[in-house]
């Protein structure tokens, strides 16, 4: 009788557990873990799989208890330090590969739409509030013992627990993150079709089994298939995993994602004979794989739940149905690697044999590339994306519904700006879909942005007032450096209603005046009113209405004292554990720690 341990692991007693569930001889326990014949996990840096690393930079998350992020500033956010190393944890001996890295996260995801996220679903536990999730990028090395910087950017929280199934042989969920994901993380492309694979196809695999940082491994192959009453539901790998590893996407070196990874068999850790302390058991590849649950039933139920519409259920512009429904000069076809899926096209020599929408590719009429998730994507006959066919640049976009990159609106980055004339005025424009979200804030903005550089040969008063939308001001001396940041403000009043005012007395000089959004909310940006004042203090003399920096309620300002120390003067725009740092508390250290709905504010 095989006995099966799932693959999440809880790693802080007192945190809530994720990815912690009940078995039959356990609880996610740690010693759960499968190395076959030879330990294959690499570190990122130290992988030579370009396609594999390109994935786990773009796609692959780890599941984290929020209360282990720290805030150095919106540009470093860092995971505890204070967690024990998985030598430490498990008595490993000295020359263990990786015994003295970190471990901190519970479970691992893979981003399949931009905001859509993939895991085990024992991952999430049964209850349907899903709040308590954090879901972080660049949990990893990039170099030898240094961590990819990890921004506010790369930090996502549960909103909603869409697809949810852990009965059998099919372990899965699948969650709406809160917000779109930023342009330069990308979802994975996915298998659609279920059929069995063949014995000794090839697997890859990029998670965080131990809690520890991503460990890539592209050695393993398929073993068996399992089915139930007709239906796959599951497939055997040899891939090397452990805890921590449930919910990893499993991919084929086409760089699909064909299942995630939900259990392994139990195996335990083994003392070192003549040593006090412990290796990991290495099996033979003879021995029982890992369970890794098809990828398509979870896209199955996604698709059944009309609530939350997806392009990864898309049938716009689609070619898919029987061939008995193929009219006129239509013939048909099965889609590459899944004949079951039949779809109807005409042949061509060129584009403008095709109906709008349609290239001709090979010969036959297909949906064209089209914009998803901020980039260009290929599509299959169905009209669901099957693979990103380029990134756009940094100075230009990928609007929904369009089928190429366009350039981007004036001011979208540092390079494609319009000096902003110093006078009184009143600016009318609309940030939209023609912006990227290029910069961040220290007091918010994860959405798009914009860029007003100005410059000024004497000291002035400058004041800067938006309204429209939830909005974000910040005022930099260089435009591509967040720690030349003079001061941010968001949701003052005034203006209120989610309008900002910026307040500064500045010295002659070059300044950059970043409009800003903010991501959290399900459409970011719109119609705006920017109005400008300027006031001439060439005669040194503060205007009476200059008051302090502030510019009004709420936002954060650089301390005037100048001692380093922040203030956070007014309630965040979102909600969650209110975070106030009062002016002239006295700040042992920059590094301030927040706890989930703090770090949420603040982002």
């Amino acid at each position: 009788m095989k006995t099966w341990v799932y693959v999440g692991v809880a790693l802080c007693a007192s945190c809530t557990s994720l990815g912690e569930t009940n078995t039959e001889d356990g609880v996610g326990r740690a010693d759960a873990a499968l190395i076959f014949d030879d330990d294959s996990r690499r570190d990122y840096y130290d992988h030579d799989a370009p396609w594999l690393r390109e994935r786990t930079l773009r796609s692959v998350m780890a599941v984290v208890n929020p209360d282990r992020l720290v805030m150095i500033d919106r540009n470093d956010i860092r995971l505890t330090d204070d967690a024990m190393t998985i030598g430490e944890r498990e008595d490993l001996c000295p020359d263990v590969d990786f015994e003295d890295q970190p471990t901190l996260a519970n479970c691992s995801a893979t981003l399949i739409g931009e905001d859509l996220v993939l895991t085990a679903g024992h991952c999430l536990g049964e209850a349907s509030d899903c709040s308590q999730y954090a879901f972080a990028f660049n949990y990893f090395y990039e170099s030898e013992g240094k961590f990819a910087t990890m921004t506010a950017e790369d930090i996502y929280y549960c909103r909603n627990r869409i697809v949810y199934n852990n009965s059998g042989g099919i372990d899965h969920a699948i969650v709406q993150i809160d917000r779109p994901v930023h342009p330069r993380h990308r979802p994975a492309a996915i298998r659609y079709n279920d059929e069995a694979l063949a014995l000794d196809t090839p697997v890859a695999i990029s998670g965080f089994g131990l809690g520890l940082p991503a460990k890539l491994d592209d050695e393993g192959i398929v073993v068996s298939n399992e089915e139930e009453m007709g239906v796959p539901t599951y497939f055997e790998t040899t891939l090397d995993v452990f805890p921590g590893n449930s919910g990893s996407g499993v991919y084929l070196h086409s760089d699909e994602v064909v299942g995630v990874l939900v259990r392994s068999p139990k195996n335990h850790i083994e003392e070192r004979p003549d040593a006090d302390c412990n290796q990991w058991l290495v099996a033979s590849s003879g021995n029982s794989g890992n369970d890794v649950s098809h990828v398509a039933r979870a896209i199955e139920e996604l698709c059944e739940d009309v609530q939350h519409p997806t392009i990864l259920c898309a049938d716009q512009g689609a070619l898919c149905k029987g061939c008995d429904a193929c009219t006129g000069d239509e013939k048909c076809h099965t889609l590459v690697g899944d004949p079951n899926t039949s779809y109807c096209t005409v042949d061509c020599t060129v584009d403008a044999d095709c109906a709008a929408g349609l290239a001709c590719d090979g010969g036959q009429c297909l949906p064209r590339p089209a914009c998803y998730g901020g980039n260009l994507w290929l599509f299959d006959a169905c009209g669901r994306p099957r693979k990103m066919q380029g990134a756009c640049s940094e100075d230009a976009v990928c609007k929904p519904g369009a089928f190429a990159c366009t350039a981007a609106g004036p001011g979208n980055s540092c390079e494609q700006t319009e000096e902003l004339e110093l006078k009184d005025a009143t600016i009318r424009g609309t940030l939209g879909d023609d912006y990227r979200s290029n910069f961040n804030g220290s007091c918010g903005g994860l959405g798009q942005d914009r860029v007003y550089p100005f410059t000024t040969d004497k000291k002035i008063r400058f004041r800067a007032t938006v309204t429209g939308f939830d909005t974000v001001l910040y005022l930099r001396r260089t435009c591509d450096d967040p720690a030349s940041e003079i001061l941010c403000r968001d949701d003052t009043t005034p203006p209120g209603d989610k309008g900002t005012r910026l307040e500064e007395t500045l010295e002659p000089g070059q300044y950059f005046l970043i409009l800003d959004s903010d991501g959290f909310e399900p459409v970011p940006g719109g119609d705006f009113e920017l109005e400008i004042k300027v006031t001439d203090l060439s005669d040194d003399e503060e205007p009476d209405d200059a008051g302090t920096s502030d510019g009004g309620v709420g936002g954060k300002t650089k301390d005037p004292g100048g001692d380093g120390c922040s203030v956070h003067a007014g309630p965040p725009s979102s909600g969650g554990t209110l975070v106030w740092i009062l002016a002239g508390l006295a700040v042992v250290a920059r590094v301030r720690r927040h706890r989930a709905g703090a770090i949420r504010d603040i982002l």
